[in-house]
């Protein structure tokens, strides 16, 4: 079983996160579209699946399939998301906010279960 397969409820968990936040069905987050709140989207959910689950065994393959890129748009958005973080303090705080619900989001579900 797939690394995607083994944490599919976590990822659909994401998935609706980004959707309440941003707006964003999946079908639209998948597409080739290259809006602005779009590859934010993206990126921030490649870089919090990378470091919620980096102990996990995940390789950037296996994220970039969950929207359907290749690894290359992976290592893209993680070095825009490094350095972003980096640097600017609303990206930051955004980020970081993100990822806090996210991760609240998982305790309770797994609470709950």
């Amino acid at each position: 079983m797939s690394w995607q397969e083994n944490r599919k409820k976590e990822i659909e968990i994401l998935l609706e996160l980004i959707e309440k936040n941003f707006s964003i069905k999946k079908e639209t987050l998948v597409s080739r579209c290259r809006d602005k709140s779009l590859v934010l989207a993206r990126k921030l959910l490649m870089n919090v699946l990378f470091e919620v689950f980096e102990n996990d065994k995940v390789t950037q393959g296996d994220i970039s399939n969950i929207i359907g890129r290749d690894r290359t748009s992976f290592i893209h958005h993680r070095a825009k998301h490094i350095d972003e973080h980096n640097r600017y303090k609303n990206y930051k705080q955004e980020y970081d906010s993100f990822k806090k619900e996210y991760k609240e989001l998982l305790k309770n579900n797994n609470e709950n279960t």
